[in-house]
């Protein structure tokens, strides 16, 4: 969803006797350009610039809408009215929607999942759903007493529905708590075998650039799903079965690698259809 910017359009009057002072601006549905009493004022104080930002688009509903422009000059005479092309705000949307599970396949009711500024709940069979607008999204689930899981780079489409799921591993008492880390480690992914998500869990005791990538059997890479500096805790990501270009990669065997500062560590997964 963008700002919309537009050039005023001229006003259909000018009175040479007066001097201009400046312009106002209104917005309004589309169909209501002979009823200024629902006109939305965007301008509370005259503007002299030739363009201006509605930075209230973004939070519109659908619909079609133009604006108006009056030139207003001294003494408070206002010009007749001109009016902008048609602008149509259209938020497409799809949908986000999975299980939050723990380790042993038991849903997790009541955790939350947040795609953006977008949150959902799960119900008690640890399902969700989020509609949300096309685009790409980082993906959280978390609840009490449970590690964090993210999954980054979910592509949503146009009516669609991206299958995100969860397996959250017990650990924190709270959301946003980063459990501590004796060493740096690379412990393992769960469930393997895995279809579609995994969750791979790590520890980083000191600070330090942490990179996790997925290699094919032919040592090709497939996505790179760690790749910042990182503090001390105990971290988990989720692979979706996705690889770089957000297309599902076939059934086989996996490898993933962490490298944090000097550690190297690589274990093998199977993605089963």
């Amino acid at each position: 969803m963008r700002v919309k910017e537009a050039v005023l359009p001229s006003p259909a009057e000018t009175y040479p006797t007066r001097s201009l002072t400046g312009y106002k601006v209104w917005r309004f549905a589309a169909g209501q350009e002979t009823n200024p009493a629902s006109w939305i004022s965007l301008t509370p104080q005259l503007i002299t610039p030739l363009t201006f930002t509605d930075t209230g688009w973004s939070g519109l509903a659908n619909g079609n809408y133009r604006w108006a422009v009056k030139a207003v000059y001294t003494g408070g005479i206002e010009s007749v009215g001109s009016f902008s092309n048609v602008l149509l705000k259209e938020v497409v949307t799809g949908m986000i929607s999975g299980v939050v599970r723990q380790s042993n396949n038991q849903p997790i009711p009541g955790a939350t999942v947040t795609a953006g500024t977008f949150t959902a709940t799960t119900n008690n069979s640890g399902a969700y759903v989020l509609i949300v607008p096309t685009g790409t999204y980082t993906v959280t689930a978390s609840k009490v007493n449970y590690q964090t899981a993210t999954v980054n780079d979910v592509v949503v489409n146009a009516n669609q529905t991206t299958t995100v799921n969860f397996t959250l591993i017990p650990g924190s008492g709270s959301d946003d708590e980063v459990i501590p880390a004796t060493i740096t480690a690379l412990t393992g992914n769960y469930p393997n075998p895995f279809n579609p998500s995994t969750t791979i869990s790590y520890s980083i005791k000191d600070p330090t650039a942490v990179q996790i990538v997925i290699y094919n059997v032919k040592g090709q890479k497939i996505r790179t799903l760690v790749n910042q500096n990182q503090t001390n805790g105990k971290y988990n990501v989720v692979w979706n079965g996705k690889d770089d270009k957000n297309q599902p990669v076939g059934s086989g065997v996996y490898y993933y690698r962490m490298t944090a500062g000097s550690y190297i560590s690589s274990k093998k997964m199977l993605l089963v259809e």
